[in-house]
């Protein structure tokens, strides 16, 4: 979910280690043990597009998830694959609704995750999975029975994966991957908007877009969705290109976006070097991390201040995405913080790798194409520009990679 903190989740099939999962057999203390018959996949169609309501919580996106028969709210993720809700049975939680098994199959095993704000530990079930109008499927997931720091808040009572099975954790299954073999189109999509915003399965609604979606290849080389990025600018003299940015994750679960070095330094020169940056902001820094003050609106601060433009691999055209929906966040109480990061913090200085969180996703519909093995990204059209009249709560969600796995990032970069 949340900044898909320990990125190495389930790379143990792929890099033989992990920070952040289990192969512990042993049972989670006080879990339900229920045996029962496995449950089969709804044999009706699975076709057409289904959308799915989501709820900003300032920093990730929520949706409904029904799991037995049971409803949570849960952090869409596109940085990991497994799903995990609190169990009943978890003392530290602290959340509500939790998962109680009815006549769902334990599975006997354990999973757990690792995240760089929080871990969580759980006991693997097979139960129904339902989302909106979709038709049920059989879902492997786990059950958290502990966790530190992992619920932060009311708002969410779990993660829902949506990345490639390459980050599975054992024992658990992709929900993606069961509806498409059910027979849903390999496609997922999302339109974040500032407090709230859609995410389609099988497909998307083009009304949601300003123009068509235009397409880049995903690398195959890496268990992520990672792209290349062609040019980018928040200026004239700030003109930036692929071999800049390095291969780049597609994370809907991280707030921020994470960029080498001197990507973040032209970012920031370009936003004060406009001529309606002082009218904004005066004589405040803009630095990673910071937040400033100012009594202009979103609408105004975008008229003021140069969009981010932005175009991928394979694409000509680039999207001028709006200021408040790509390198600043609406905080609320006439605070806006400014939402690109180091990328040395996560990957080291050598590196060049960056990471394309939530907060740069506002401006977009992003496509998952998994069928295809593409994204597409296309201007947003539709999210209302709410106004926020006290602070609202920003936790920034990072994420924790380990060498083994950048390694593995970097070979999808390699030609």
């Amino acid at each position: 979910m949340l900044a898909r903190i320990c990125k190495t989740l389930a790379l143990t099939a792929l890099i033989g280690s992990g920070c952040g999962h289990s192969n512990d057999q042993s049972s989670v203390d006080a879990a339900v043990q229920i045996d029962a018959a496995p449950l089969p996949d709804a044999p009706a169609s699975q076709a057409g597009v289904v959308a799915i309501p989501l709820t900003g919580l300032g920093g990730a996106y929520t949706a409904k998830l029904a799991l037995g028969g049971q409803p949570f709210d849960v952090v869409v993720d596109t940085g990991s694959t497994s799903t995990g809700v609190a169990a009943a049975t978890c003392t530290n939680c602290n959340v509500h609704p939790a998962y109680t098994p009815g006549m769902a199959m334990d599975l006997h095993q354990t999973a757990s995750s690792q995240y760089g704000s929080g871990s969580w530990k759980g006991e693997v079930f097979e139960d129904s999975a339902v989302m909106g109008t979709r038709g049920a499927i059989t879902l492997d997931f786990a059950s958290i029975t502990s966790q530190t720091g992992f619920f932060q808040g009311s708002g969410y009572q779990g993660i829902l994966g949506l990345g490639p099975d390459g980050l599975l954790l054992p024992y658990t299954t992709s929900y993606l991957t069961k509806l498409i073999a059910a027979g849903m189109t390999g496609e997922v999509a999302f339109q974040l908007c500032p407090d709230n915003g859609t995410m389609w399965l099988g497909g998307f609604d083009a009304a949601a877009a300003t123009a068509a979606p235009a397409f880049t290849p995903i690398s195959s080389a890496a268990p992520y969705y990672i792209v290349s990025v062609g040019a980018a600018s928040v200026s004239q003299t700030s003109s930036l290109t692929g071999t800049d940015f390095g291969p780049t994750i597609i994370d809907t679960g991280t707030t921020q976006t994470f960029v080498p070095t001197a990507v973040l330094t032209a970012v920031i020169n370009g936003v004060k070097g406009s001529s309606g940056y002082t009218a904004a902001f005066g004589t405040q820094t803009l630095a990673d991390g910071a937040c400033l003050n100012t009594t202009m609106t979103s609408a105004q601060l975008d008229a003021a201040l140069p969009p981010l433009s932005l175009s991928f691999s394979g694409s000509t055209t680039p999207l001028a995405i709006p200021a408040t929906q790509s390198y600043l966040f609406d905080q609320g109480g006439n605070s806006y913080c400014f939402m690109f990061s180091d990328s040395s913090q996560l990957f080291g200085s050598a590196q060049k790798v960056s990471l394309f969180g939530n907060t740069l996703l506002t401006g977009l519909l992003t496509v998952v194409d998994i069928d295809h093995k593409q994204m597409g990204f296309a201007l947003q059209k539709g999210c209302a520009a709410p106004h926020f009249a006290a602070k609202r709560p920003l936790v920034r969600r990072r994420p924790t990679i380990d060498p083994a796995t950048l390694a593995t990032i970097m070979q999808a970069a390699q030609p």
